[in-house]
């Protein structure tokens, strides 16, 4: 199953499903508008009327990937009041989520190791609306004594990067996990970056 972007346009949502697509197949440069336009059957000028370029495109296509993820893995999290249920569900729906949806974890991965992702740092919309909710969530372990006062950047290594490599072995190594050892794997995460003299706090 691969992502599906149903809270917007449908013409506008045929063209970020096949740009996705398209771009895992064939990287960035190898993926032409006109190339987009066939798969999706929508006319070239339908999608410079969304998009004035492909770069536009593909911004906007990682930013509607970052809110599709966030609303996958937060939906109700608020509702839980145990940091450390919430540090395993956030944890487990990540993993779900990019395993289900292969072609935006690919196309993601792509854009991380690409001058896209510098450039989509410095625009202040797409930074607004792309609010990082892991690593905020994260400040608040730290803040509320849950998890060590380590650098932010090395807990989201561990939290999120542990995360990616799990999901890349299961979709490129082909090992499928079980429930049990998902839940193994960030079991070790948790007790690597836990604040031995507060575990009880919630």
């Amino acid at each position: 199953m691969n992502v599906r972007f149903t809270h917007i346009n449908e013409k506008k949502a045929a063209v970020f499903e096949t740009t996705l697509a398209l771009i895992v197949q064939h990287g960035f440069h190898g993926t032409a508008m006109s190339m987009i336009a066939k798969s999706a059957q929508v006319a070239t000028g339908t999608i410079y009327h969304y998009f004035p370029s492909k770069d536009c495109l593909i911004e906007e296509l990682h930013l509607a990937c970052k809110l599709h993820i966030n609303e996958l893995i937060f939906k109700g999290i608020k509702e839980i009041t145990d940091y450390k249920e919430r540090f395993f569900t956030i944890w487990k729906r990540f993993i779900h989520c990019s395993i289900q949806n292969p072609d935006m974890f690919g196309f993601l991965e792509q854009y991380y190791s690409s001058p896209y992702s510098e450039h989509g740092g410095k625009n202040k919309r797409h930074s607004a609306l792309s609010e990082n909710n892991i690593h905020d969530f994260l400040v608040e372990g730290i803040k509320t004594n849950t998890l060590k006062n380590l650098d932010i950047n090395i807990l989201l290594t561990s939290y999120i990067g542990i995360a990616i490599s799990t999901v890349k072995t299961v979709l490129y190594a082909k090992v499928n996990y079980t429930e049990t050892q998902i839940g193994q794997l960030i079991q070790i995460v948790w007790d690597g970056v836990t604040n031995e003299n507060n575990l009880n706090v919630k």
